[in-house]
Protein backbone atom coordinates (compact mmCIF):
# COMPACT_ATOMS: atom_id res chain seq x y z
CA UNK A 1 0.00 0.00 0.00
CA UNK A 2 2.82 2.44 0.94
CA UNK A 3 4.85 1.44 -2.10
CA UNK A 4 1.94 2.53 -4.32
CA UNK A 5 1.96 5.98 -2.73
CA UNK A 6 5.41 6.92 -4.05
CA UNK A 7 4.11 8.99 -7.00
CA UNK A 8 1.98 11.01 -4.59
CA UNK A 9 5.00 11.52 -2.34
CA UNK A 10 6.98 12.81 -5.31
CA UNK A 11 4.21 15.28 -6.04
CA UNK A 12 4.18 16.52 -2.45
CA UNK A 13 7.93 17.06 -2.60
CA UNK A 14 7.63 19.54 -5.46
CA UNK A 15 9.31 22.81 -4.63
CA UNK A 16 6.59 25.49 -4.56
CA UNK A 17 7.50 29.08 -5.50
CA UNK A 18 8.28 31.37 -2.59
CA UNK A 19 5.51 33.57 -1.24
CA UNK A 20 5.08 36.94 -2.94
CA UNK A 21 5.92 40.13 -1.17
CA UNK A 22 3.05 42.57 -0.57
CA UNK A 23 4.29 44.73 -3.42
CA UNK A 24 4.50 41.76 -5.80
CA UNK A 25 1.00 40.63 -4.73
CA UNK A 26 -0.40 44.07 -5.52
CA UNK A 27 1.28 44.09 -8.92
CA UNK A 28 -0.12 40.65 -9.73
CA UNK A 29 -3.60 41.74 -8.66
CA UNK A 30 -3.36 44.86 -10.82
CA UNK A 31 -2.33 42.79 -13.86
CA UNK A 32 -5.09 40.23 -13.32
CA UNK A 33 -7.67 43.00 -12.88
CA UNK A 34 -6.48 44.77 -16.00
CA UNK A 35 -6.60 41.56 -18.03
CA UNK A 36 -10.04 40.67 -16.63
CA UNK A 37 -11.50 44.08 -17.48
CA UNK A 38 -9.87 44.06 -20.91
CA UNK A 39 -11.39 40.69 -21.80
CA UNK A 40 -14.84 41.76 -20.56
CA UNK A 41 -14.62 45.01 -22.52
CA UNK A 42 -13.59 43.09 -25.62
CA UNK A 43 -16.63 40.81 -25.21
CA UNK A 44 -18.80 43.93 -25.29
CA UNK A 45 -17.10 45.24 -28.41
CA UNK A 46 -15.57 48.10 -26.45
CA UNK A 47 -12.14 49.66 -26.87
CA UNK A 48 -10.79 52.84 -25.36
CA UNK A 49 -9.88 55.50 -27.91
CA UNK A 50 -6.60 55.92 -26.07
CA UNK A 51 -5.53 52.33 -26.72
CA UNK A 52 -2.68 51.94 -29.15
CA UNK A 53 -1.09 55.17 -27.97
CA UNK A 54 1.98 55.41 -25.70
CA UNK A 55 0.98 55.02 -22.07
CA UNK A 56 0.97 58.15 -19.96
CA UNK A 57 3.45 56.57 -17.58
CA UNK A 58 6.03 56.30 -20.33
CA UNK A 59 5.31 59.83 -21.50
CA UNK A 60 5.94 61.15 -18.01
CA UNK A 61 8.94 58.99 -17.33
CA UNK A 62 7.16 56.45 -15.15
CA UNK A 63 9.10 53.43 -13.98
CA UNK A 64 8.75 49.94 -15.42
CA UNK A 65 6.88 48.86 -12.33
CA UNK A 66 3.84 50.63 -13.68
CA UNK A 67 3.76 53.25 -10.93
CA UNK A 68 1.75 56.31 -11.89
CA UNK A 69 1.59 59.66 -10.14
CA UNK A 70 -1.65 60.24 -8.15
CA UNK A 71 -2.86 62.96 -10.51
CA UNK A 72 -2.33 60.64 -13.48
CA UNK A 73 -4.29 57.82 -11.84
CA UNK A 74 -7.07 60.31 -11.12
CA UNK A 75 -7.23 61.37 -14.74
CA UNK A 76 -7.34 57.76 -15.88
CA UNK A 77 -10.08 56.81 -13.44
CA UNK A 78 -12.17 59.83 -14.43
CA UNK A 79 -11.75 58.85 -18.08
CA UNK A 80 -12.84 55.26 -17.52
CA UNK A 81 -15.47 55.86 -14.83
CA UNK A 82 -18.95 55.20 -16.16
CA UNK A 83 -17.54 54.72 -19.66
CA UNK A 84 -16.67 51.03 -19.80
CA UNK A 85 -19.54 48.51 -20.25
CA UNK A 86 -18.18 46.56 -17.26
CA UNK A 87 -18.33 49.67 -15.06
CA UNK A 88 -21.89 50.37 -16.17
CA UNK A 89 -22.93 46.79 -15.49
CA UNK A 90 -21.42 46.75 -12.00
CA UNK A 91 -22.92 50.18 -11.28
CA UNK A 92 -26.40 48.91 -12.20
CA UNK A 93 -25.94 45.99 -9.79
CA UNK A 94 -24.61 48.12 -6.93
CA UNK A 95 -27.43 50.69 -7.26
CA UNK A 96 -30.21 48.11 -7.61
CA UNK A 97 -32.78 48.71 -4.83
CA UNK A 98 -33.07 44.96 -4.26
CA UNK A 99 -29.45 44.89 -3.01
CA UNK A 100 -29.77 48.04 -0.94
CA UNK A 101 -30.62 46.54 2.46
CA UNK A 102 -27.65 47.94 4.39
CA UNK A 103 -27.97 51.39 2.83
CA UNK A 104 -31.69 51.49 3.53
CA UNK A 105 -31.13 50.53 7.17
CA UNK A 106 -28.40 53.16 7.57
CA UNK A 107 -30.45 55.90 5.92
CA UNK A 108 -33.40 55.10 8.17
CA UNK A 109 -31.18 55.80 11.19
CA UNK A 110 -29.87 59.06 9.74
CA UNK A 111 -33.12 60.46 8.30
CA UNK A 112 -36.58 61.14 9.73
CA UNK A 113 -38.66 58.01 9.79
CA UNK A 114 -41.50 59.77 7.96
CA UNK A 115 -39.41 60.35 4.81
CA UNK A 116 -41.57 58.48 2.26
CA UNK A 117 -38.73 57.52 -0.05
CA UNK A 118 -36.68 56.08 2.83
CA UNK A 119 -39.72 53.97 3.67
CA UNK A 120 -39.96 53.06 -0.03
CA UNK A 121 -36.33 51.92 -0.27
CA UNK A 122 -36.59 49.89 2.90
CA UNK A 123 -39.80 48.16 1.72
CA UNK A 124 -38.18 47.42 -1.65
CA UNK A 125 -35.11 45.90 0.00
CA UNK A 126 -37.41 43.68 2.08
CA UNK A 127 -39.42 42.63 -1.00
CA UNK A 128 -42.62 44.17 0.40
CA UNK A 129 -43.26 46.99 -2.10
CA UNK A 130 -46.50 47.10 -4.15
CA UNK A 131 -47.95 49.54 -6.68
CA UNK A 132 -50.41 50.83 -4.09
CA UNK A 133 -47.64 51.47 -1.57
CA UNK A 134 -45.45 53.07 -4.23
CA UNK A 135 -48.33 55.39 -5.15
CA UNK A 136 -48.68 56.41 -1.52
CA UNK A 137 -44.93 57.11 -1.23
CA UNK A 138 -44.91 59.28 -4.35
CA UNK A 139 -48.03 61.20 -3.30
CA UNK A 140 -46.49 61.86 0.13
CA UNK A 141 -43.20 62.92 -1.46
CA UNK A 142 -44.98 65.43 -3.70
CA UNK A 143 -46.93 66.72 -0.70
CA UNK A 144 -43.65 67.32 1.14
CA UNK A 145 -42.30 69.20 -1.88
CA UNK A 146 -45.42 71.36 -2.15
CA UNK A 147 -45.15 72.30 1.54
CA UNK A 148 -41.40 72.93 1.39
CA UNK A 149 -39.73 76.28 0.57
CA UNK A 150 -38.38 74.85 -2.70
CA UNK A 151 -37.81 77.25 -5.62
CA UNK A 152 -40.57 75.49 -7.55
CA UNK A 153 -42.59 72.32 -7.24
CA UNK A 154 -40.94 70.92 -10.38
CA UNK A 155 -37.48 71.63 -9.01
CA UNK A 156 -38.32 70.06 -5.67
CA UNK A 157 -39.67 66.94 -7.35
CA UNK A 158 -36.55 66.73 -9.51
CA UNK A 159 -34.24 67.08 -6.53
CA UNK A 160 -36.03 64.26 -4.68
CA UNK A 161 -35.11 61.69 -7.37
CA UNK A 162 -38.21 59.74 -6.36
CA UNK A 163 -39.28 58.97 -9.92
CA UNK A 164 -35.96 57.36 -10.83
CA UNK A 165 -36.03 55.26 -7.66
CA UNK A 166 -39.47 53.92 -8.53
CA UNK A 167 -38.47 53.26 -12.15
CA UNK A 168 -35.46 51.24 -10.94
CA UNK A 169 -37.77 49.23 -8.70
CA UNK A 170 -40.17 48.57 -11.59
CA UNK A 171 -37.24 47.36 -13.69
CA UNK A 172 -35.56 45.19 -11.07
CA UNK A 173 -38.86 43.63 -9.95
CA UNK A 174 -39.86 42.74 -13.52
CA UNK A 175 -43.03 44.86 -13.44
CA UNK A 176 -41.67 47.03 -16.25
CA UNK A 177 -41.45 44.03 -18.60
CA UNK A 178 -45.06 44.74 -19.61
CA UNK A 179 -47.32 47.80 -19.53
CA UNK A 180 -49.78 46.20 -17.13
CA UNK A 181 -48.65 48.40 -14.24
CA UNK A 182 -49.91 51.44 -16.19
CA UNK A 183 -53.47 50.17 -15.77
CA UNK A 184 -53.25 51.53 -12.23
CA UNK A 185 -54.25 55.11 -13.11
CA UNK A 186 -53.31 56.69 -9.80
CA UNK A 187 -49.86 55.15 -9.86
CA UNK A 188 -49.16 55.92 -13.51
CA UNK A 189 -50.24 59.57 -13.20
CA UNK A 190 -48.18 60.41 -10.12
CA UNK A 191 -45.15 58.47 -11.42
CA UNK A 192 -45.32 60.27 -14.77
CA UNK A 193 -45.32 63.63 -12.99
CA UNK A 194 -42.01 62.75 -11.34
CA UNK A 195 -40.64 61.37 -14.63
CA UNK A 196 -41.34 64.69 -16.35
CA UNK A 197 -39.97 66.73 -13.43
CA UNK A 198 -36.74 64.67 -13.43
CA UNK A 199 -36.36 64.86 -17.23
CA UNK A 200 -36.27 61.10 -17.71
CA UNK A 201 -39.05 60.96 -20.32
CA UNK A 202 -37.02 58.41 -22.29
CA UNK A 203 -38.33 55.85 -19.81
CA UNK A 204 -41.93 56.72 -20.70
CA UNK A 205 -41.14 56.40 -24.40
CA UNK A 206 -40.11 52.78 -23.85
CA UNK A 207 -43.64 52.10 -22.63
CA UNK A 208 -45.25 54.17 -25.42
CA UNK A 209 -43.33 52.36 -28.14
CA UNK A 210 -44.28 49.03 -26.57
CA UNK A 211 -47.97 50.01 -26.76
CA UNK A 212 -47.50 50.94 -30.42
CA UNK A 213 -45.92 47.55 -31.18
CA UNK A 214 -48.70 45.71 -29.34
CA UNK A 215 -51.38 47.56 -31.34
CA UNK A 216 -50.19 45.94 -34.56
CA UNK A 217 -52.66 43.33 -35.73
CA UNK A 218 -55.49 44.77 -33.61
CA UNK A 219 -58.74 45.30 -35.55
CA UNK A 220 -62.10 46.87 -34.75
CA UNK A 221 -63.41 43.39 -33.98
CA UNK A 222 -60.65 42.57 -31.47
CA UNK A 223 -61.74 42.34 -27.86
CA UNK A 224 -59.30 44.78 -26.31
CA UNK A 225 -59.49 47.79 -24.04
CA UNK A 226 -58.47 50.91 -25.98
CA UNK A 227 -57.05 52.37 -22.77
CA UNK A 228 -54.39 49.62 -22.70
CA UNK A 229 -52.87 51.21 -25.82
CA UNK A 230 -53.61 54.89 -25.14
CA UNK A 231 -52.62 55.12 -21.45
CA UNK A 232 -48.81 55.42 -21.82
CA UNK A 233 -48.98 58.42 -24.16
CA UNK A 234 -51.99 59.93 -22.40
CA UNK A 235 -50.22 59.86 -19.02
CA UNK A 236 -47.15 61.56 -20.48
CA UNK A 237 -49.25 64.22 -22.24
CA UNK A 238 -51.15 64.92 -19.04
CA UNK A 239 -47.96 65.13 -16.96
CA UNK A 240 -46.30 67.51 -19.43
CA UNK A 241 -49.27 69.86 -19.12
CA UNK A 242 -49.19 69.67 -15.33
CA UNK A 243 -45.46 70.34 -15.25
CA UNK A 244 -45.25 73.26 -17.68
CA UNK A 245 -48.69 74.88 -17.47
CA UNK A 246 -48.89 75.03 -21.27
CA UNK A 247 -49.80 72.59 -24.02
CA UNK A 248 -46.61 73.03 -26.04
CA UNK A 249 -44.62 70.08 -24.64
CA UNK A 250 -47.70 67.85 -24.75
CA UNK A 251 -48.26 68.66 -28.43
CA UNK A 252 -44.59 67.84 -29.10
CA UNK A 253 -45.15 64.42 -27.48
CA UNK A 254 -48.17 63.80 -29.70
CA UNK A 255 -46.24 64.78 -32.83
CA UNK A 256 -43.34 62.52 -31.83
CA UNK A 257 -45.71 59.60 -31.28
CA UNK A 258 -47.26 60.24 -34.69
CA UNK A 259 -43.87 59.56 -36.24
CA UNK A 260 -43.92 56.03 -34.79
CA UNK A 261 -47.37 55.02 -36.08
CA UNK A 262 -47.01 55.67 -39.80
CA UNK A 263 -47.19 51.93 -40.54
CA UNK A 264 -50.40 51.40 -38.55
CA UNK A 265 -53.88 51.59 -40.00
CA UNK A 266 -56.38 54.29 -39.01
CA UNK A 267 -57.99 52.22 -36.26
CA UNK A 268 -54.65 51.30 -34.68
CA UNK A 269 -53.50 54.92 -34.82
CA UNK A 270 -56.72 55.96 -33.13
CA UNK A 271 -56.09 53.41 -30.36
CA UNK A 272 -52.70 54.88 -29.54
CA UNK A 273 -53.15 58.57 -30.34
CA UNK A 274 -56.88 59.30 -30.31
CA UNK A 275 -57.37 59.82 -26.59
CA UNK A 276 -54.43 62.22 -26.29
CA UNK A 277 -55.46 64.20 -29.39
CA UNK A 278 -59.05 64.68 -28.20
CA UNK A 279 -57.82 65.60 -24.73
CA UNK A 280 -55.62 68.37 -26.13
CA UNK A 281 -58.48 69.75 -28.23
CA UNK A 282 -60.69 69.85 -25.12
CA UNK A 283 -57.95 71.64 -23.20
CA UNK A 284 -58.02 74.39 -25.84
CA UNK A 285 -61.77 74.67 -26.32
CA UNK A 286 -63.06 73.99 -22.81
CA UNK A 287 -60.20 74.82 -20.44
CA UNK A 288 -58.67 77.59 -22.58
CA UNK A 289 -55.20 76.29 -21.73
CA UNK A 290 -52.20 78.28 -22.90
CA UNK A 291 -50.62 77.22 -26.19
CA UNK A 292 -48.20 78.92 -28.55
CA UNK A 293 -49.16 79.56 -32.16
CA UNK A 294 -46.58 77.06 -33.58
CA UNK A 295 -47.84 74.35 -31.23
CA UNK A 296 -51.44 75.12 -32.18
CA UNK A 297 -50.60 74.85 -35.88
CA UNK A 298 -48.78 71.56 -35.24
CA UNK A 299 -51.81 70.14 -33.43
CA UNK A 300 -54.13 71.24 -36.25
CA UNK A 301 -51.91 69.53 -38.84
CA UNK A 302 -51.85 66.36 -36.75
CA UNK A 303 -55.65 66.35 -36.36
CA UNK A 304 -56.19 66.75 -40.09
CA UNK A 305 -53.88 63.82 -40.88
CA UNK A 306 -54.54 61.28 -38.16
CA UNK A 307 -57.82 61.88 -36.36
CA UNK A 308 -60.90 59.91 -37.39
CA UNK A 309 -62.91 62.95 -36.28
CA UNK A 310 -60.81 65.44 -38.23
CA UNK A 311 -63.71 67.46 -39.66
CA UNK A 312 -65.30 67.96 -36.25
CA UNK A 313 -62.07 68.69 -34.38
CA UNK A 314 -60.63 70.92 -37.10
CA UNK A 315 -63.89 72.88 -37.00
CA UNK A 316 -63.38 73.40 -33.27
CA UNK A 317 -59.74 74.37 -33.67
CA UNK A 318 -60.59 76.92 -36.36
CA UNK A 319 -63.02 78.59 -33.96
CA UNK A 320 -60.28 78.88 -31.32
CA UNK A 321 -57.31 79.74 -33.53
CA UNK A 322 -55.06 82.16 -31.58
CA UNK A 323 -54.66 84.67 -34.43
CA UNK A 324 -57.26 84.01 -37.17
CA UNK A 325 -60.39 82.28 -35.83
CA UNK A 326 -63.24 81.62 -38.24
CA UNK A 327 -66.43 79.59 -38.41
CA UNK A 328 -66.37 78.44 -42.03
CA UNK A 329 -65.38 74.83 -41.28
CA UNK A 330 -67.87 74.67 -38.41
CA UNK A 331 -70.75 75.89 -40.55
CA UNK A 332 -69.82 73.44 -43.30
CA UNK A 333 -69.72 70.58 -40.79
CA UNK A 334 -72.98 71.53 -39.06
CA UNK A 335 -74.82 71.45 -42.39
CA UNK A 336 -74.11 67.70 -42.51
CA UNK A 337 -75.45 67.09 -38.98
CA UNK A 338 -78.75 65.28 -38.62
CA UNK A 339 -80.80 63.69 -35.85
CA UNK A 340 -79.59 60.28 -37.09
CA UNK A 341 -76.20 60.93 -35.42
CA UNK A 342 -77.54 60.18 -31.96
CA UNK A 343 -74.19 59.01 -30.62
CA UNK A 344 -72.62 62.34 -31.58
CA UNK A 345 -75.39 64.56 -30.18
CA UNK A 346 -73.49 66.12 -27.30
CA UNK A 347 -70.39 66.98 -29.25
CA UNK A 348 -72.39 68.38 -32.18
CA UNK A 349 -74.50 70.51 -29.84
CA UNK A 350 -71.32 71.82 -28.18
CA UNK A 351 -69.84 72.71 -31.54
CA UNK A 352 -73.10 74.41 -32.52
CA UNK A 353 -73.15 76.51 -29.35
CA UNK A 354 -69.51 77.51 -29.77
CA UNK A 355 -70.22 78.43 -33.39
CA UNK A 356 -73.34 80.45 -32.56
CA UNK A 357 -71.48 82.36 -29.85
CA UNK A 358 -68.59 83.13 -32.22
CA UNK A 359 -70.92 84.24 -35.06
CA UNK A 360 -72.94 86.49 -32.80
CA UNK A 361 -69.76 88.15 -31.45
CA UNK A 362 -68.76 88.78 -35.09
CA UNK A 363 -72.20 90.32 -35.70
CA UNK A 364 -73.22 87.51 -38.07
CA UNK A 365 -76.64 87.19 -36.50
CA UNK A 366 -78.32 85.40 -39.42
CA UNK A 367 -75.79 82.57 -39.41
CA UNK A 368 -75.98 82.33 -35.61
CA UNK A 369 -79.78 82.01 -35.73
CA UNK A 370 -79.52 79.31 -38.40
CA UNK A 371 -77.19 77.30 -36.16
CA UNK A 372 -79.49 77.56 -33.14
CA UNK A 373 -82.57 76.64 -35.19
CA UNK A 374 -80.72 73.64 -36.64
CA UNK A 375 -79.82 72.41 -33.18
CA UNK A 376 -83.36 72.91 -31.90
CA UNK A 377 -84.75 70.97 -34.86
CA UNK A 378 -82.38 68.01 -34.66
CA UNK A 379 -81.85 67.84 -30.91
CA UNK A 380 -84.89 69.47 -29.26
CA UNK A 381 -84.60 67.84 -25.83
CA UNK A 382 -81.01 68.49 -24.72
CA UNK A 383 -80.50 71.86 -26.39
CA UNK A 384 -82.48 74.03 -23.97
CA UNK A 385 -80.73 72.52 -20.95
CA UNK A 386 -77.27 72.84 -22.52
CA UNK A 387 -77.93 76.43 -23.52
CA UNK A 388 -78.82 77.31 -19.94
CA UNK A 389 -75.68 75.60 -18.65
CA UNK A 390 -73.58 77.44 -21.19
CA UNK A 391 -75.11 80.76 -20.20
CA UNK A 392 -74.30 80.12 -16.56
CA UNK A 393 -70.66 79.31 -17.36
CA UNK A 394 -70.01 82.10 -19.83
CA UNK A 395 -71.57 85.52 -19.40
CA UNK A 396 -70.97 86.30 -23.03
CA UNK A 397 -73.51 83.66 -24.03
CA UNK A 398 -76.24 85.86 -22.59
CA UNK A 399 -76.36 87.33 -26.06
CA UNK A 400 -78.06 84.12 -27.18
CA UNK A 401 -81.22 85.35 -25.45
CA UNK A 402 -81.81 87.51 -28.49
CA UNK A 403 -81.78 84.55 -30.86
CA UNK A 404 -85.05 82.88 -31.78
CA UNK A 405 -85.37 79.21 -30.94
CA UNK A 406 -88.41 78.41 -33.09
Amino acid sequence: MFRNSQPLQKFLNINHPPALTPRESQQLLNRLSSSFRKNLDAAHGFQLEAEGRPSKSSQHGGSKSGFKPPEQRKRRSSLDSGFRPTDQHLQSILTNPLFNISRADTSIQNKPKKDPMVVFEHAVSMGMMTLTSATHCLVQQKRIVVQSPATSIQQGMQDSGAGLKVVKWLTSSGLANTNNFLKDKQFSKILMQFIVAENIQHVAWIWIKRAIRESRGISEHSRVKPSDFSNPLMCLVWAEIQGSGTLDNAVSCLSKAAGHVVELNDYQRSLVLGHSARYLVRQITEKHSRISKPAFESLAIFISRFSAWSKYENSLLDLFHPSRPNANLALSYLKTVSAVQKGMANRDINLGLYTAKFLFEKNKVADAEWVMNMLQTNFPEPVDEMVEDAKAEAASLEALDGLSLA
